[in-house]
């Protein structure tokens, strides 16, 4: 009884000694969700953006854009070190290019030191009038610019804070339903807090991957229609979840299909522009009906034979668009196109509590408290059914670095190669000589004794004639 009332004793002790850091988030969908910052002495307000896409701390040193005066004056700083290391960044739209550093950073719970990569060229990164001045990379070292030695946000969080490897996203609107914007929209939640996450019903999903937060996708329907496509094909490259990019990103054949439904089942007029996502919809205040465009639903990896999903109702990929008028409904569709994979993005993440558990490897989704059931959730999570699909034809078949190989395994592999060659040529060296040329030996003196006893010799002629006895060579000569 001592025994387990000690284990209890510590378990409550360890769990009340870890810490956590809460952080407000502001921003929208549309232009990004972010968080304010502290950075460099004396110290600068920055806004970062939240981004689980990337793995640097990144903020502009120059205007982000034309005129902008709100950035980070790297010149002003007495803490900041210069590591003369270059980064150059690619996004699906978008770049930037700058230096590393050493600076610290305080979003609320004091001074920390963070690597970070200072933005001295930036292209097509930040809107007009943008609200925020850099990101928060929140994925893995893998991908972290310019090589994997660069220790991104979190893990230096968790290297030198007493914190837990897990954080949360609880994201929101605006919404068509609840249109009015707060000041802050949500909450950043850095290590385990068993009174907010253990509040919630999470369904899991593994992370297959430590780089993105790669996921695996199963399936994808339209109201009840399934799409047409095997479901590596969802995954080929990656599906990832991304909560620096705002739209549901689709491959060009998914995407085609998913508008297609979509269409078909909506009964307003709409110009072929918008399906083409060239342009935003605008439809008379009085004659919009949300309900008449069907729910996505995503269905993720849960267990080895198990899935559950993500009902996505329009309030999430119908992004509103502000147009100066009270008149008309206007909006946009939260989906793109990209090459290979899906990427999941805050248009679809703002209608759920999010779990990014890492120590844990997986990724956790709950109905988000924003909501309740009389005004309906944009976005549910379903219960896990049983599947007697094989999940593994799922997986990313075509994984880009599956065939990189590294110098050491290419000499190891080179090595393997030659030794197999050499002993396959003493096998068959071995197996000629013990086999063939004996085999070829008694054939000839086989043919050689069938000549002496036609001529009516005896074996004594194969006896040296130094070993024979003189009356054995009279007998012979008679």
């Amino acid at each position: 009884m001592f025994f387990w009332t000690f284990l209890c004793a510590l378990y409550i002790s360890y769990c009340n000694c870890q810490e956590t850091f809460e952080v407000d988030i502001y921003g929208e969908s549309q232009h990004g969700y972010y968080i304010t910052v502290y950075m460099g002495s004396p110290a600068q307000e920055i806004n970062l953006l939240l981004d689980t896409g990337s793995s640097n701390i990144a903020v502009a040193v120059v205007p982000p854009t034309p005129g902008d005066v709100r950035y980070f004056h790297a010149n002003r700083s007495t803490t900041l070190k210069r590591l003369n290391i270059a980064v150059d960044l690619h996004y699906i739209a978008g770049r930037w290019k700058g230096f590393l550093a050493e600076e610290v950073m305080d979003f609320g719970k004091g001074d920390m030191k963070f690597t970070v990569a200072c933005m001295e060229s930036i292209d097509e990164i930040f809107e007009p009038n943008s609200k925020f001045h850099g990101l928060l990379g929140l994925g893995y070292p893998a991908i972290a610019l310019p090589n994997p030695s660069v220790e991104p946000f979190f893990d230096t969080l968790t290297n030198t804070q007493n914190i837990d490897n897990i954080y949360t996203l609880d994201l929101c609107g605006p919404y068509f339903t609840s249109k009015l914007q707060k000041t802050t929209c949500g909450k950043f939640e850095m290590g385990y807090n068993a009174k907010e996450i253990d509040s919630y019903h999470i369904m899991y999903t593994p992370i297959v991957k430590e780089w993105y937060y790669e996921i695996i996708l199963t399936d994808l329907k339209i109201g009840t229609k399934h799409v047409p496509v095997k479901c590596w094909e969802l995954n080929k490259d990656k599906s990832a979840i991304d909560s620096g990019t705002t739209a549901l990103f689709l491959p060009k054949a998914v995407y085609d299909w998913t508008i297609a439904e979509i269409r078909k089942q909506v009964h307003h007029i709409i110009l072929d522009k918008y399906w083409m996502n060239e342009t935003a919809a605008c439809i008379p205040y009085d004659k919009f009906d949300i309900a008449s465009f069907p729910t996505l639903s995503l269905t993720f990896y849960h267990t080895t034979n198990s899935t559950f999903n993500l009902l996505v109702s329009p309030e999430l990929y119908l992004l509103p668009f502000n147009v100066d008028t009270t008149l008309f409904t206007c909006f946009k569709l939260a989906f793109e196109v990209l090459d290979n994979g899906v990427l999941i993005g805050s248009s679809i993440l703002k209608g759920f509590f999010v779990v990014f558990d890492r120590e844990n490897k997986r990724i956790g989704f709950a109905n988000s408290k924003h909501f309740n059931k009389t005004n309906g959730f944009p976005g549910s999570v379903t219960k896990p059914k049983y599947t007697n699909q094989n999940i593994e034809l799922c997986k990313n078949v075509y994984e880009s670095d599956s065939y990189d190989l590294s110098p050491l395994m290419i000499v190891v592999l080179f090595t393997a190669v030659m030794v197999t060659l050499i002993l396959l040529y003493m096998l068959v060296s071995w197996i000629f000589k013990h086999f063939f040329m004996h085999a070829g030996e008694s054939s000839e003196t086989s043919s050689l004794m069938a000549l002496f006893w036609k001529h009516g010799k005896t074996e004594s002629m194969l006896i040296p004639q130094e070993m024979r006895t003189n009356e054995e060579l009279f007998d012979e000569m008679i």
